[in-house]
């Protein structure tokens, strides 16, 4: 069940959907209770998480095993061979963080979609934030789909045209060349449990980049906050009684301030791992890909299937970064309207409420970045910076 409390809003409601989904998609619960399934439903569920997982495993490591037993590979299946043994093992480890860290996601979620906004919940902001989050979810879930359908495509339009068989990722049974009715229903078992791989990873960013939106809309609320102190001296109250009402809500709002650092914190701690993880994925496998380009027949399918994994692997490292890059931005602008409270209003108080807003604001200025494994900041320059240096090791390689 969905608890009860006073700030319940739409975004505690979409983000309650979101769990849901990710919980469906082979995820912890990452809610702060219980999703409103049956005892008996999450008994049989998690027993069926459970075996999944185990065939996921074994899935890798016939993977592995290829290695040994496939002797028929063209260039092109021998590389995504390779990239597809080095990629699963490291984006399967991101679920294993984000159950390591489960704890800290519940609370990361529950502050930024329940206990900030028992204070002060602007509704705009709040609908720009689904919308945004929206956006990235359905757009990236969509685009690396897009991966694993013209793998598939590619794969079926060579059994059409070249009479090969049906390979989109070489497990160590069957044979690429054994054209056996049990091969082919084997190859199609694989390409399913491959989306069910990949189903759970995009579950995982999805998680990241929704808290990663979540988080920069929260900066947004609290310079709306800052801004609406304004309104206080408009009140029909007495100067003082505004004075000590202002005054109040400051203090207020360092407190939310106090609580969003908080958030951010436990955003890198949550998080650091899967965004280093990430940005090595992304140069390794622009490096094998553009390596594919030389070495492949340069068919249009080929082709094709090569350019899709290269956008939806910038993409997806893309969104990342954007997302953590937006906090940054957002964070910084908070000292402008924290001076923009309105403290100029003030005269009984005004020795009082500019020691409060110094400090304040000399906390807002200091700069709230997210960094890989705490050294590599993830912004928007870094992500350029990664896409060169992908460029730059390839052509020192080739």
């Amino acid at each position: 069940m969905l608890r009860t409390y006073s700030s319940v809003n739409n975004g505690t409601r979409y983000y309650h959907k979101l769990c849901n989904i990710v919980y469906l998609a082979g995820l912890p619960n990452f809610w702060m209770e219980d999703l409103g399934y049956s005892e008996t439903f999450v008994k049989y569920f998690d027993y069926f998480t459970k075996l999944v997982t185990g065939i996921l495993y074994m899935f890798m490591v016939s993977e592995w095993a290829a290695t040994f037993t496939q002797h028929n590979l063209t260039p092109k299946q021998s590389s995504d061979s390779l990239l597809f043994n080095y990629a699963h093992p490291l984006l399967s480890s991101y679920r294993l963080i984000m159950i390591y860290h489960q704890d800290q996601f519940r609370e990361l979620i529950f502050n930024l979609f329940v206990k900030l906004k028992e204070v002060f919940n602007e509704k705009n902001v709040e609908q720009e934030m689904i919308r945004k989050s929206k956006t990235f979810v359905v757009s990236f879930t969509i685009i690396c789909s897009m991966t694993l359908v013209f793998y598939g495509f590619e794969s079926f339009l060579q059994v059409l045209t070249t009479d090969a068989t049906f390979t989109t990722v070489i497990t160590a049974w069957p044979d690429v060349e054994d054209k056996s009715t049990a091969a082919g229903v084997g190859r199609v078992i694989a390409y399913l449990i491959w989306w069910m791989l990949m189903s759970r990873i995009f579950a995982s960013y999805i998680v990241v980049m929704s808290l990663m939106v979540a988080l920069e809309y929260q900066y947004k609320n609290l310079r709306e906050y800052f801004r609406s102190l304004q309104e206080i001296f408009e009140e029909d109250l007495s100067q003082s009684e505004m004075e000590m009402k202002y005054e109040e809500g400051v203090k207020i709002g360092i407190r939310l301030h106090s609580e969003t650092l908080n958030c951010a914190r436990l955003a890198q701690e949550t998080c650091s791992t899967i965004y280093c993880l990430q940005i090595i994925l992304n140069i390794t496998v622009l490096v094998s890909l553009m390596s594919q380009m030389l070495d492949s027949g340069r068919t249009v399918s080929t082709v094709f299937t090569i350019v899709v994994t290269a956008v939806g692997t910038l993409l997806s490292t893309g969104v990342f970064m954007w997302t953590a890059g937006d906090v940054t931005v957002e964070a910084a602008l908070l000292a402008t309207d924290m001076y923009a409270s309105g403290w100029q209003n003030c005269y009984e108080r005004a020795v009082s409420v500019r020691k409060l807003l110094t400090v304040a604001m000399a906390q807002a200025q200091r700069p709230v970045t997210i960094k890989g494994l705490g050294i590599l900041e993830i912004s928007y320059s870094a992500y350029l910076q990664i896409v060169k240096s992908s460029y730059s090791l390839f052509t020192m390689l080739y």
